[in-house]
């Protein structure tokens, strides 16, 4: 889609406000997120699974982007066909 190819020939994986990344065994993502006081949110899909999630938090500060970083990784853990780790605390993710 040409909304997710960066507008140059260099190593940007920037465009039109969605970053291409690459979770720990190198599936492409596509994210987009965003924050205002008091809420963020963060939108990944996977274009070669076909598949995606949004996480919508209505809080900010650094502890719940930690929690944020955490649900993240579980949910990219089931997309992978893996068992989510528990998360902060000994409350499983998913």
């Amino acid at each position: 889609m040409k909304t997710w190819q960066p507008s140059d020939t260099s190593e940007n994986s920037y465009a039109m406000g969605w970053l291409a990344v690459r979770d720990s065994i190198g599936n492409k993502f596509y994210v987009h997120g965003g924050a205002l006081e008091g809420y963020q949110s963060f939108f990944y899909l996977n274009p070669d699974k076909n598949i995606g999630f949004v996480v919508l938090m209505n809080q900010g500060g650094l502890f719940p982007m930690m929690c944020l970083n955490v649900v993240r990784d579980g949910l990219i853990s089931i997309i992978n066909g893996e068992q989510p780790s528990l998360g902060m605390g000994r409350t499983p993710v998913a």
